[in-house]
């Protein structure tokens, strides 16, 4: 992997505007898995200050930014107790504490890796993704296309 560039972004729409400036630009989940990623990218776009790392509920859903790593769901008491804990227990199995303090949920969705245990439980749960651009679609949707839209991730939907 060669990185030209590396910016942090101050908004989400600057953010989208560099994604969709150059074809190799590239945003930057938690950055565990950017070692398997072939070739290079212009740009490296950062999104560590938009305020999308904080796990919420409402009566109808828990929502979780995806930048929110898998440490912070496996450690959330909503996420332990939602449908018997499957969701922080699903994290919790994934290599040790300190990957898990730097995977995010965005980054492990986005990346649609197949060895993936926690896009399983969220395909379980119904869980929906919500986009900068395209707005909410079902995350079976998401997986199910073959190339998805160039978009920013904002946070994963899980019904309770």
């Amino acid at each position: 992997m060669r990185i030209n560039n590396y910016i942090e972004s101050v908004s989400v729409k600057e953010a989208y505007e560099q994604l969709l400036e150059h074809p190799l630009n590239g945003i930057l989940g938690g950055g565990t898995w950017l070692k398997l990623t072939n070739g290079k990218l212009e740009t490296l776009i950062g999104l560590k200050d938009l305020g999308l790392d904080q796990i919420t509920e409402t009566s109808e859903e828990l929502i979780i930014g995806s930048q929110t790593t898998l440490r912070a769901i496996e450690t959330n008491d909503t996420a332990r107790h939602l449908a018997d804990g499957i969701l922080a227990d699903a994290a919790s199995h994934i290599m040790g504490v300190t990957l898990r303090n730097l995977a995010t949920i965005g980054g492990t969705v986005c990346g649609r890796y197949p060895f993936s245990d926690l896009l399983t439980v969220l395909l379980a749960m119904d869980a929906k993704l919500e986009f900068f651009n395209q707005k909410l679609i079902l995350l079976s949707d998401y997986l199910n296309s073959k190339r998805p839209e160039l978009d920013i991730l904002l946070n994963v939907r899980i019904p309770k």
